[in-house]
């Protein structure tokens, strides 16, 4: 009786140090594999109150490259974004799915008041503004569909916007 549960442990610890080994490696190979290829702006909204503009709503997609051959789930990628230097706005999205061999555009975007835009706009005006997004997302790392902890995976791009 003793044999046979010396036994049955043995092949279930053999059982789940391979697997956790081959997870180990896969996510090695997402990791090397994923990285940022950009960011670009979609968008930009105006508020108003009453006749006054109070703010701009500007709306970005951060683009990331997926080169592995697994699609990637990310539980979460925080975000800030910064503009001529600056932070601006910082926020949280949550479950993205990178497709193998393919760009995925992350939408983000930044509410920006009318005062602190109006220092921009001179730059933009003059020569340029730099426009940055800097982040982690958190990858799950799963053995057997259980979630035993995240791998992070940092993307920091920026794009320099000039009138003409």
């Amino acid at each position: 009786m003793k044999r046979l549960m010396i036994g049955i442990t043995l092949i279930m610890l053999l059982t789940f140090s391979t697997g956790t080994g081959c997870q180990a490696t896969r996510y090695q190979q997402i990791r090397d594999s994923v990285e940022s290829r950009g960011v670009e702006v979609t968008g930009a909204q105006v508020q108003w109150s009453l006749l006054i503009p109070t703010g701009v709503v500007l709306d970005l997609n951060a683009i990331i490259w997926n080169g592995s051959d697994y699609p990637l789930e990310i539980e979460q990628a925080s975000y800030t974004i910064y503009i001529g230097g600056e932070e601006v706005g910082e926020d949280t999205v949550d479950d993205i799915l990178l497709q193998p061999m393919a760009l995925t555009y992350i939408p983000v975007s930044v509410k920006i008041s009318i005062a602190e835009l109006g220092q921009w706009v001179w730059d933009y005006l003059t020569g340029g503004v730099e426009l940055r997004v800097a982040g982690t997302m958190q990858v799950p790392l799963r053995i057997w569909g259980f979630r035993i902890a995240s791998v992070p995976i940092t993307f920091d791009e920026s794009t320099y916007y000039r009138l003409g």
